[in-house]
């Protein structure tokens, strides 16, 4: 998509109801990874999906709830962000492992793999079979 199309199509979703509000939020690695799944015609996921049963406020940054599919993007990892040191590694990790163990099945992905494109290649082999 070019930037005339882009902004073609910023005007055309305007006000369509929830279109704009799932893609035009939070961090530009969750943007252009929501315009990846828009573009590849992947059916539309949930943002900050509360998944855990147990009382947790546990979120995944995006969900397929009926296939109890997950992706978490994880941004900072060259910075020592919050997801690579210690305490954090360990929430994430006991995160994880609740996911697990309630039946989902959590892809992680990196910014390199969401700008390259190999995130959503690996979703349409392995998830959407495309």
């Amino acid at each position: 998509m070019n930037e005339s199309e882009g902004r073609q199509f910023q005007k055309s979703i305007k006000g369509k109801g929830g279109v704009e509000e799932w893609i035009f939020k939070d961090s530009p690695l969750e943007r252009t990874f929501a315009f990846q799944v828009m573009a590849n015609c992947f059916p539309k996921p949930e943002r900050e999906f509360r998944f855990d049963k147990n009382g947790r406020k546990w979120r995944f940054d995006f969900a397929w709830e009926p296939i109890r599919v997950a992706i978490e993007l994880e941004g900072g990892i060259w910075n020592n962000g919050r997801h690579v040191r210690g305490i954090g590694f360990e929430k994430d990790c006991e995160k994880f492992n609740s996911a697990q163990a309630q039946g989902w099945k959590v892809f992680r992905f990196t910014s390199r793999m969401i700008n390259t494109g190999e995130a959503v290649n690996f979703l349409k082999k392995h998830v959407f079979r495309r």
